[in-house]
């Protein structure tokens, strides 16, 4: 947001009008983004500006909060709050308007890893998740469907992290020609240590997708041998 201080405003209303309870008049320039949940559905933002000092204006994202998908926690907005998923094979969830910039200097734009081998891999609307894999070796696959553009798909990347502000690119895909399935492979997962998934729709695209977990990330079977559990 840029915009002129004390003069320009834009105010924020929990509701269908601007009769509704006022949850921020919102003035001057910040970098930081801001984030507003209508409580019934709604949200109502009224922008008003003077004719002197003109700034840059403002820009938003506006969409609804993802609910869990086949009994999982939906993708985290940051890495640091990312879900544990136990299962990959069958994790599902979206690329919708909820979700905004994380770590953007993991683009390629911004000089960082993120699919820099295929030139591209912007960030606009990624996500995350982690998981323990069970093996060196990993297979993961996307299948993205209900995009809102059919040319371009999702892309994707794993990372390994120790604090979710330094990344290591492991590997990654990028669905650049279409929606449909896309995969990807490690060979040097640490079988117990965390990796991070972080989704994005390619292009700001906003698609449902699912995942398939081939190998390597799987929960393991446990078969007793004894039918006598003793405490501790």
């Amino acid at each position: 947001m840029d915009i002129e201080n004390g003069f320009d405003f834009l105010r924020v209303y929990n509701g269908p009008s601007t009769a509704s309870p006022l949850l921020a008049s919102l003035t001057g320039t910040s970098s930081t983004p801001f984030n507003f949940t209508g409580t019934g559905g709604c949200l109502t933002l009224r922008f008003t500006s003077d004719a002197g000092v003109r700034g840059f204006g403002w820009w938003g994202i506006l969409g609804c909060q993802p609910a869990n998908c086949n009994g999982n926690l939906p993708a985290s907005d940051q890495c640091t709050s990312s879900p544990a998923i136990c299962d990959l094979n069958g994790y599902c969830g979206s690329t919708s308007g909820w979700y905004t910039p994380d770590n953007m200097n993991l683009g390629v734009s911004q000089g960082g890893p993120f699919c820099a081998a295929a030139g591209v891999g912007s960030i606009e609307n990624n996500s995350w998740i982690k998981f323990i894999p069970n093996s060196t070796n990993a297979t993961i696959s996307f299948t993205s469907s209900a995009c809102t553009s059919t040319n371009v798909g999702v892309q994707a990347a794993i990372f390994s992290t120790p604090d979710c502000s330094s990344f290591s690119l492991i590997t990654c895909t990028s669905q650049a020609t279409g929606q449909g399935i896309a995969s990807m492979s490690g060979t040097t997962f640490i079988p117990g240590n965390t990796y991070y998934i972080m989704i994005d729709g390619y292009a700001g695209n906003s698609c449902q997708y699912s995942v398939a977990a081939t190998s390597g990330v799987a929960v393991s079977s446990i078969v007793a041998t004894s039918t006598v559990i003793c405490n501790g």
